[in-house]
């Protein structure tokens, strides 16, 4: 919701973990912002999926964390490829910043959510 209401991208949003790959294969996001804690699988179980299909391998994922600290070693065990973490205790302006950084690069400006 911060990011649609910002109004600077194109926001789709995935509630299933089960249906996320799918979901960002069809909208293509220049990023993700991925909840760890999901019904079913964690965020670093969808992002693994996410980062073995050969079209997504680079998706830039933002793990949101309500429970899980960003700082947790085993985060870094379990999430592997181009990601960082982001406490949800956070402003809506550093959410936004945050994603700011991780599409600068590209020309798209879609996100995906899913939690």
């Amino acid at each position: 919701m911060m990011l649609d209401q910002a109004g600077k991208y194109d926001v789709s949003l995935e509630t299933r973990p089960a249906h996320v790959v799918e979901a960002v294969r069809q909208f293509t996001p220049d990023a993700i912002v991925l909840d760890f804690n999901m019904p079913g699988k964690n965020g670093a179980e969808v992002a693994r999926e996410i980062w073995k299909d050969e079209l997504l391998h680079e998706t830039a994922i933002l793990f949101f964390c309500g429970l899980v600290p960003p700082t947790d070693p085993r985060m870094h065990e379990i999430a592997r490829g181009p990601f960082r973490f982001l406490s949800k205790m956070i402003a809506p302006k550093d959410l936004v910043a945050a994603v700011d950084e991780m599409v600068s690069a590209s020309a798209k400006s879609g996100i995906a959510s899913a939690s």
